[in-house]
């Protein structure tokens, strides 16, 4: 299977240089409980689960944040082969300056 990944917040830092994607895989979907997550990237989808359970089309989170305390976490469902991981970043809560990227290093 092969699924988009959109990119929800392209004005965010973290994410300079990605643009949407595919991914041939399987979707991992994440649930909004806590309805605070701050999504950065998404996918479009709906049907049914392993287990038979239906869901209705939503966006549902693939890359996210959340604010913890005075620090915070970095959560991503999407796969990690060389085509298409993520740059990992160190979290927090204050977005980095205009222009400059807070990322430290690749994976």
């Amino acid at each position: 299977m092969t699924f988009p990944v959109k990119v929800t917040r392209p004005e965010e830092p973290l994410l300079q240089g990605i643009g949407d994607f595919e991914v041939p895989d399987e979707l991992y979907c994440v649930e909004d409980v806590t309805k605070d997550l701050d999504v950065l990237l998404h996918a479009r989808w709906g049907g049914e689960g392993f287990d038979g359970t239906r869901f209705e089309e939503a966006d549902r989170p693939l890359l996210y944040r959340r604010a913890v305390g005075e620090g915070g976490v970095l959560c991503s469902a999407t796969p990690t082969d060389r085509t298409t991981s993520l740059r990992t970043c160190p979290i927090s809560p204050t977005p980095a300056a205009p222009g400059t990227s807070p990322c430290s290093r690749t994976w």
